[in-house]
């Protein structure tokens, strides 16, 4: 028999012990629990494990993104870009990880199934709702989609996003309604930085060439006056010879 159990066993194992819910919410947390479930009964195998937990143990802090990003900024075709994705990364963080999640304090999914059985450790952060990993993949995918010129990076940048969302599920310490909006938030504050950069460069190119042209401008000056300056001594030299001294001699 499967470890989740079957019929009305399932519907008994489902039920967090000291949790009042709405229907709503219940039909939620029933949805969330039988895709994990199912993940765990179906998908889970030695092949994948290592993967998924790599995945999902390389996002943590969002460190693989925030690398990412910064080795991106190196090159000047993709800086901006770059840039973008860091700033859609801390707009999500302060939205997931210092509002929402110590907001609903949702517990991990083998914290309120006891069925269900993580395979990375997850103490230190007790809270589910809304996934952080996903939240920082996404913003790196949202902000690349609005301003990153090279397509390829694009692609890769979406497929990391899926690939993270997914070893959370995989791994068993987020519920898929955690990841859905963990990846709706984090996609919109990427395309808000992407955005944000967008507008500050257009402004930087605008100075820039203002500057540029002001620069421009008093060099034309100064060669001019150079030219003029250079130019008076020769007219004056050429005016003696063809007219006479300037100042001629006294007469004695």
């Amino acid at each position: 028999m499967p470890i989740c159990g079957r019929g009305e066993a399932l519907s008994q194992q489902k039920r967090p012990k000291g949790r009042k819910r709405g229907t709503k919410v219940a039909a939620i947390y029933d949805f969330d629990f039988s895709i994990l479930c199912w993940l765990q009964e179906n998908l889970r195998n030695p092949i994948l494990d290592p993967i998924m937990k790599g995945i999902s143990i390389a996002g943590n802090k969002g460190i693989l993104m925030i690398l990412i990003a910064l080795i991106f900024l190196i090159p000047k075709k993709t800086r901006r870009a770059a840039f973008a994705a860091l700033v859609g990364m801390a707009i999500g963080a302060i939205i997931v990880n210092l509002t929402l999640k110590p907001f609903f304090m949702r517990l991990r999914p083998y914290a309120e199934y006891s069925v269900l059985k993580p395979i990375v450790d997850m103490s230190s952060d007790p809270n589910s709702f809304p996934s952080g990993h996903t939240t920082a993949a996404f913003a790196l995918f949202g902000a690349w989609l609005g301003i990153m010129p090279l397509k390829s990076l694009k692609v890769c940048s979406g497929v990391l996003a899926f690939l993270m969302g997914f070893s959370r599920l995989y791994v068993g310490v987020h519920f898929p309604t955690d990841v859905f909006v963990g990846a709706a938030i984090g996609f919109t504050a990427g395309l808000i930085g992407a955005l944000i950069v967008k507008k500050g460069g257009a402004a930087y190119d605008r100075k820039k060439a203002a500057t540029a042209a002001a620069a421009g401008i008093s060099e034309s000056g100064a060669e001019a006056a150079r030219d003029e300056a250079q130019a008076g001594p020769a007219e004056s030299h050429f005016e003696n010879e063809g007219g006479g001294d300037i100042n001629p001699p006294k007469e004695e």
